[in-house]
């Protein structure tokens, strides 16, 4: 009998570890808010208000390395740091859920402790008012006392360090300190619930929580903590999540959420942008709470490219848990031992020609400059440098390490006493996003630009049994057969041409003149920002089938706006018209469905309808094209209801759905079957005046690559034109034998997987008049990790280039056009001429010289004019990271992707007659 007992409870443990490694298997998802984010706030009385916080919770860490060599505390009262001491202390924080039926609650978020807790019913005077109503164990059936012979028990653990066996069944009550605040209650453990909508919620029980009763006062509108330290107890080891990341918005911004990541989608989000750099964690002490703290090996400092003579070894830490660095969400402005600080405030203050002021009654900070008339900095400092062991270098531009307030710039960093702790505080960390990596013991970091998440489902004890689920050998095959079938109909249409239109979306938003070039910018900035920061996708595959020689084809149409063209396409038995937006730099097709939409932005044609068609079909987890979709985009778990995915752009827009299969129809007799798309439901943002998009892109899942087909090309028309654009797809996609060809450069193998479904090509130079300016070709090259590079892109409009080769180019502009320069605020452009006719201004030649082929650019595709303001402007756009040839600079110019034999080709042409 005791033996079955052991069995039961080793099963019962078994199932539940299996649900918490579910959850960090799917990952999980939370907002973090700001707690000073009330609009409102001063720069000045938000760094008063974070330095007091900061030097509480300082105090805390000394006193609590001061105590860990004394003697035990009493049996169930553990300490660690949080921001708990203050009116406004804590600094982010996070909305679950708890209990059966889960009640959402906010709770600090913190990497400086571990133990997760919240207020519990009934609670008397001793407990601070909270936002949400009180959490009544009573009232959940899935509430448990912890009993002590759980692992997480903290009496038990007290008991067994002074050498004592807790006694059986006993409850433990716990006195948690938070220097100046503090906490106590009844450990339990209860379900815990983790999404903000129903479709991507995670539920995960017998996570292990304090139920307090009493606690000191104001928590600053939270009713609670979660700690994410090192410990045992802290949320990140009891779901067995490996890893975690968050995405911090910088402090003025009071209305976006910050992102916490926790389970692989963290690794997904943040591995795979530009720009990654790695550091092992140094090891943590072994006496609490240091053991809970995040270290790092802060080896220098530079400002700009001086690095600082810090004396080595300033942020050691020592055998006596003394000194050192760590990282830390609670703590605003960075700490540095005076040894550091003051060589940081000497480098910034030889670079700033502005007076010293006094700001430490107004900000608390140590160095301020007084600017004119409360206006702006006068000039750009450098970024300053944080040198990690390893050679990962943290770069923070002037905006992460100075704050501006009226008529006050400071540099927000603060000095600690020599030999002490210094700490990484959260404002040197905003607009970055950050991994912690607690398997492998590394802290990752990234400049952050875009965002993607994924569905998530509800863990079932069903979900862990479906694991040992094995299909006999020949129904896998049926099976396998049967899910490629789709794929078999539509790679019969290979060896058909089809045509489509393109058409600009702001012909039909009625934007004209300097509102349609300011959109263009806008966009096409925020596009290039989408392409720095796309994060792990689906990786490129070969293509199936071939277009064949055939001849002939079929037509249909396509619409181009400011940073897109639009492509009208039928979808559906009986077809439904709809617009989507036509992108070489994504593969995923899908529109807005009504199945139903829980929420959809407007478009110009009614809601597809999944129920009305005749050939809707959900797609499996188990098929091919789900596989294909791959995640952190794609979500499965048993039992297989659909192949649930989730995909973000770089503006912002976003679909939520089921993969599906449908048959389209491409102008207006090609119907293709089994065409796999996402079939939206929850969609945000906006795709001008469209009902979804069309991917172009390299990978498995886009159009070109379903149809099978191994070329299409286009050919856009002037940028202010009305007429409609050419897109050939397959056979009919052809040029002349003048045409100049390059080759594609080949996908990069690491890095972001996404970006395997762009278009690189290889840009050598430019030439300006008859002169090849002097950029070095290691601007425009693509890394093996997927940084830099050059893409061609039917989405961004006017061509981004590197700042260092944008700048050349504007030099040699300005030398030789020789006009009074003039603003293009109003037009999101950087270089403009003032002209009295910017229709007459004369320009220079200019040739992009690519692998084997110079693509000549004529004066219209290079140069905007807005004759009210009086201004001749250059059609491009500084970026950081990587280029993108523009469809602006693309105008007036056939340009065929041949798949097949990985070239680009191209040739002018009046795109409007073809």
């Amino acid at each position: 009998m005791a033996a079955s007992l052991r069995v039961i409870v080793v099963l019962v443990c078994v199932t539940a570890g299996a649900a918490l490694a579910d959850a960090a298997a799917g990952g999980v998802r939370v907002g973090l808010t700001r707690i000073h984010s009330e609009p409102g706030v001063t720069a000045s009385q938000f760094v008063r208000d974070a330095l007091r916080r900061d030097m509480h919770r300082r105090a805390r860490f000394g006193r609590e390395l001061a105590s860990s060599s004394s003697s035990s505390s009493p049996a169930g009262t553990v300490s660690a740091p949080t921001r708990k001491d203050l009116p406004n202390g804590g600094e982010y924080i996070m909305t679950l859920a708890i209990g059966t039926p889960p009640q959402s609650y906010p709770a600090i978020a913190d990497t400086g402790s571990d133990l997760v807790w919240t207020q519990c019913a009934p609670c008397g005077e001793r407990c601070f008012k909270q936002p949400s109503p009180l959490y009544n164990p009573s009232s959940s059936p899935t509430f448990r006392v912890l009993p002590c012979s759980s692992a997480l028990n903290l009496c038990a653990a007290e008991a067994r360090l002074a050498g004592a066996t807790p006694p059986p069944g006993c409850a433990c009550r716990y006195n948690q300190t938070y220097g100046t605040g503090w906490t106590s209650g009844l450990q339990g453990s209860e379900t815990f619930t983790f999404g903000s909508s129903p479709a991507d919620q995670v539920r995960v029980p017998g996570i292990a929580f304090g139920c307090s009763n009493a606690s000191s006062d104001d928590w600053n509108g939270s009713a609670g903590l979660v700690g994410l330290g090192r410990g045992g107890l802290s949320l990140v080891s009891q779901l067995a999540a490996g890893m975690f990341s968050y995405c911090l918005t910088p402090f003025q911004d009071t209305k976006s959420k910050s992102t916490l990541l926790l389970g692989p989608a963290a690794a997904a989000a943040a591995l795979n942008g530009t720009g990654v750099r790695s550091t092992p964690f140094v090891p943590s002490p072994s006496k609490p709470p240091m053991s809970t703290y995040y270290y790092l090996n802060l080896t220098g400092i530079s400002v700009g490219p001086a690095a600082l003579p810090i004396p080595p070894g300033a942020f050691a830490l020592r055998a006596d848990g003394t000194g050192g660095l760590i990282i830390d969400s609670g703590t605003t402005i960075t700490s540095l031992v005076d040894a550091a600080y003051k060589r940081v405030r000497a480098a910034v203050r030889s670079l700033v020609k502005l007076p010293v002021t006094d700001g430490s009654n107004a900000t608390g900070l140590d160095l301020c400059f007084a600017l004119p008339s409360s206006s702006a900095p006068p000039a750009t400092l450098p970024s300053m440098t944080l040198h990690f062991g390893g050679g990962a270098d943290m770069v923070l531009p002037v905006e992460n390490y100075m704050i501006l307030d009226g008529g006050m710039w400071c540099l927000a960093m603060r000095s600690q006493t020599d030999g002490e702790l210094s700490t990484l505080g959260n404002y040197q960390q905003q607009n970055l996003h950050i991994l912690y990596d607690v398997q492998k013991e590394t802290l990752s970091f990234a400049p952050a630009k875009e965002y993607i998440w994924t569905k998530t489902q509800q863990i079932t004890p069903s979900s862990v049994r479906l694991r040992a689920l094995v299909l006999a050998p020949m129904a896998a095959f049926l099976v396998w057969i049967l899910l490629l079938l789709p794929y078999v109909a539509i790679s019969s249409t290979a060896s058909h041409g089809v045509r489509l239109e393109l058409t600009h979306a702001d012909d039909r938003g009625g934007y004209v003149g300097a509102e349609r070039v300011r959109r263009a910018a806008d966009r096409s900035h925020r596009r290039v920002n989408g392409f720095l920061g796309a994060i792990e996708g689906p990786s490129s595959t070969a293509r199936l089938g071939s277009d064949g020689a055939g001849a002939g084809g079929a037509e249909a149409s396509v619409h181009a706006s400011t940073a897109t063209y639009l492509v009208d396409i039928a979808i559906g038995t009986p077809p439904l018209p709809l617009t989507a937006v036509l992108d070489t730099g994504s593969d995923l097709i899908w529109t807005q469905c009504d199945a139903p939409c829980r929420r959809c932005f407007p478009q110009p044609a009614p809601l597809y309808a999944p129920a009305r068609s005749a050939t809707y079909a959900n797609v499996s987890c188990r098929s091919p094209m789900c596989q294909a979709l791959q995640s952190p985009w794609s979500r499965c778990s048993p039992p297989d209801t659909g192949c649930a995915y989730y995909f973000s752009y770089g503006d912002g827009t976003s679909t939520d759905g089921v993969l599906a299969t449908e048959t389209f129809t491409l102008g207006s007799d090609t119907a293709v079957r089994g065409v796999a798309f996402g079939c939206g439901t929850e969609n945000l943002g906006s795709t001008d005046n469209s009902s979804g998009l069309v991917g172009m892109g390299r990978g498995p899942l886009s159009l070109v690559s379903q149809l099978g087909v191994t070329r299409f090309s286009y050919c856009f028309t002037p940028f202010n034109a009305t007429a409609a654009s050419p897109l050939f797809l397959g056979s009919s996609a052809r040029l002349s034998s003048a045409a100049k060809t390059t080759p594609f450069v080949p996908s990069p193998s690491g890095g972001a997987r996404r970006r395997s479904s762009y278009y690189y090509l290889s840009l050598e130079g430019i030439t300006v008049g008859d002169t090849l300016l002097p950029i070095d070709p290691a601007v425009f090259r693509l890394t093996p990790m997927g940084d830099g590079g050059v893409i061609i892109d039917s989405g961004t409009t006017f061509t981004a280039l590197e700042e260092r080769a944008f700048v050349a180019l504007a030099r040699a502009l300005a030398s030789r056009v020789r006009l009074p320069l003039a603003s293009g605020a109003h037009l999101g452009l950087s270089l403009c001429f003032a002209a009295a006719s910017p229709e007459a201004v004369e320009v220079p030649r200019l040739v992009l010289h690519f692998d084997g082929a110079d693509m000549e650019l004529r004066r219209e595709s290079y140069v905007v004019e807005d004759r009210s303001a009086g201004v001749a402007c250059l059609g491009m756009v500084s970026a950081r990271g990587m280029s993108v040839l523009g469809s602006m600079q693309q105008q007036n110019t056939h340009i065929l992707y041949d798949l097949e034999r990985g070239i680009l080709s191209f040739e002018p042409a009046k795109c409007g007659e073809l």
